[in-house]
């Protein structure tokens, strides 16, 4: 009948609507997973990035901080040889001088 046609056209319409917005609301959401599981990759990279600045900064202070002692232990090291040279040098001079007292002790007698 003319009434069941206009009844079954517009359920055929209505379903057909239906399977369209569904498959619009599938892709809509398939989206979403897609970008929001793209920003936890994202936020993943930044973290580790952020994590192996933080260690190579930790690093450096640690290599700056050793070349500090070593560059301290060095300066330690010279002054100690230049008082150990001061110290020779001095005792060397106090021998040149005795020997010139007792040289001069001799030839006085």
């Amino acid at each position: 009948t003319v009434g069941d046609e206009s009844i079954a056209d517009s359920v055929a319409r209505e379903q057909a609507c239906t399977g369209v917005f569904g498959e619009f609301i599938a892709d809509f959401l398939e989206q979403s997973a897609h970008i929001a599981s793209e920003e936890l990759r994202a936020k993943a990279v930044a973290e580790e990035t952020a994590r192996q600045k933080c260690e190579m900064e930790q690093q450096e202070a640690r290599l700056k901080n050793e070349a500090e002692v070593v560059a301290r232990a060095e300066e330690l090291a010279r002054r100690r040889e230049a008082e150990i040279q001061a110290q020779k040098a001095e005792e060397a001079r106090r021998q040149a001088a005795e020997a010139r007292d007792t040289e001069a002790r001799l030839e006085a007698q």
